[in-house]
């Protein structure tokens, strides 16, 4: 099989889905296995500039800035999601 895909991973996907134990270098290579192995996936990027904190932070601008959980569905932040997206909901497994 010819691997002549590149894929572009998302800046917080990996942190996201993954518990705190699985952030380590084997987790990330877990995860370039899950997009290799058996795939056309020939190059798999990671996003480092994201240029705004996935995080709280006092030195950058977080992605969030802006967003109130409490607030109405037709926040500035949520401005460019469709209606039906802009309520997030918090799902614990």
């Amino acid at each position: 099989m010819d691997k002549c895909l590149c894929l572009n991973e998302d800046n917080g996907h990996f942190y996201f889905r993954r518990r705190p134990e699985e952030l380590t270098p084997e987790g990330i290579s877990s995860l370039v296995d899950t997009y290799t192995e058996g795939t056309q996936v020939g190059q798999l990027l990671f996003c480092v500039n994201v240029q705004r904190a996935l995080f709280d932070s006092a030195v950058w601008e977080p992605i969030f800035q802006g967003y109130d959980p409490d607030g109405p569905d037709d926040q500035e932040l949520l401005r460019w999601l469709p209606e039906q997206q802009r309520r997030l909901e918090v799902v614990s497994e």
